[in-house]
């Protein structure tokens, strides 16, 4: 019985050290938990590049972006064309935004329970918003993008959906 218990101890001892020592998964899983906030990645952006044609006919791409900061706030870019930034002009990019600690029409709190996730960026006049709603997997965030606005044409608020539930890989920074 003895032997039983110190074979054990060693099987884990020998375990523990493989996994501190022999290999990265330690130090690798504590730099990606270091860089997330409440489970969203904050050392790099989120980007989903959509397709499609206009109503003249013309093809176009538009690169949905969202960068996070370590202060719980989300911002959101929408940039025309292809997605070609490397490590390096992806890191100037995120650095303008890791202090920024107030609402404007760019940026805003999100707020997340479990792995769903709500980014609201609000404009002038209620009930104009910017929504963001969906879950996130992994390094990978699944959203759904709407607009509310007031539809002058009917004299009520509306709601237009530009995608839904497209995935917004992570891309990052170093």
């Amino acid at each position: 019985m003895t032997s039983f218990i110190i074979i054990i101890v060693i099987i884990i001892i020998v375990k523990f050290i493989y996994d501190t020592y022999l290999t990265n998964n330690t130090d690798t899983k504590w730099k990606e938990y270091k860089s997330t906030v409440y489970g969203i990645r904050t050392d790099g952006l989120y980007v989903f590049e959509q397709t499609g044609t206009s109503t003249w006919g013309d093809k176009f791409i538009i690169n949905h972006i969202l960068i996070f900061n370590d202060f719980g706030f989300a911002f959101y870019i929408d940039n025309e064309g292809s997605f070609n930034l490397n490590k390096l002009e992806i890191n100037e990019l995120i650095s303008g935004y890791k202090s920024i600690i107030d609402e404007n029409g760019g940026c805003a709190r999100y707020s997340k329970n479990n792995n769903n996730i709500e980014i609201k960026f609000n404009h002038r006049l209620p009930p104009d918003a910017d929504i963001f709603i969906g879950t996130i997997d992994g390094n990978n965030l699944y959203l759904t993008f709407k607009s509310n606005y007031f539809d002058e044409s009917i004299g009520a608020p509306s709601t237009k959906i530009y995608f839904n539930n497209k995935k917004f890989k992570f891309i990052k920074s170093n």
